[in-house]
């Protein structure tokens, strides 16, 4: 399985860009990458499951924390 690196937040002058639309336009493709990487490892760990096309929290390892 392909991992990534950690998610590193690092602030960024708003000189940088001349609006804030256009810094979250620049924002969205790699945060999409990262919340992608988030959700994957979570099913590896079983934390979440694919039920019909759905990501949702594992109901078998809710049942055995409580």
């Amino acid at each position: 399985m392909r991992t990534s690196s950690p998610i590193q937040v690092k602030e960024i002058s708003g000189d940088h860009y001349p609006d804030l639309m256009t810094a979250q336009a620049k924002a969205v493709k790699n945060m999409a990458a990262d919340f992608a990487a988030i959700i994957r490892r979570l099913q590896a760990d079983g934390v979440l499951v694919n039920v019909n096309g759905r990501i949702i929290p594992n109901p078998e390892r809710m049942q055995n924390s409580e």
